[in-house]
């Protein structure tokens, strides 16, 4: 059992100048990516509310019309 853990070399190397200029360009592309994702998903719920609001001062807007045709 002893002769086994002796047995395995762990080697850590750095990565090249080239790879983690890779992985750089890589790490700002899926930031980038996620960044647009994200404020899309913020643009679509801003629009959505700003519908609902409409939504409702319109329908306030038709009781009002409506209790003064019954008022009359």
């Amino acid at each position: 059992m002893e002769d086994l853990e002796e047995d395995i070399e762990i080697r850590i190397e750095k990565p090249s100048r080239a790879e983690r200029w890779k992985r750089s360009v890589a790490a700002r592309l899926r930031r980038k990516t996620s960044k647009f994702a994200r404020n899309a998903y913020m643009q679509k719920e801003e629009d959505e509310a700003m519908a609902r609001l409409k939504a409702k001062k319109l329908i306030e807007k038709q009781k009002k019309k409506k209790q003064t045709v019954d008022i009359k």
